[in-house]
């Protein structure tokens, strides 16, 4: 039962320390919503931003508000990811 809580614990602090930082193993969480929107311009429209805003978000990282927004409403596809990447490095 110990062990369960123990292990249950790391992963809770790993999915709080993935959000926090935007950052899932190589991947951040805007890629994921790139990707589950099947593009920068989908996303953009979605976002309601430009598609080039979605560039500068790429190269220079995501401003708290965009994190947010992402965070909340592509949270199903971040938490995939994270239980994705989490299941890679058990593997590992």
């Amino acid at each position: 039962m110990q062990a369960l809580f123990v292990k249950s614990a790391q992963i809770v602090y790993y999915l709080l320390s993935c959000l926090l930082n935007d950052r899932i193993g190589d991947m951040n969480i805007l890629q994921i919503a790139i990707d589950a929107e099947k593009g920068k311009s989908n996303l953009a429209h979605v976002l309601e931003v430009s598609p080039s805003t979605i560039s500068n978000w790429l190269k220079r990282g995501l401003p708290h508000m965009a994190s947010r927004a992402i965070k909340e409403k592509y949270s199903r596809q971040i938490s995939k990811a994270i239980k994705a990447d989490q299941a890679a490095k058990e593997v590992a």
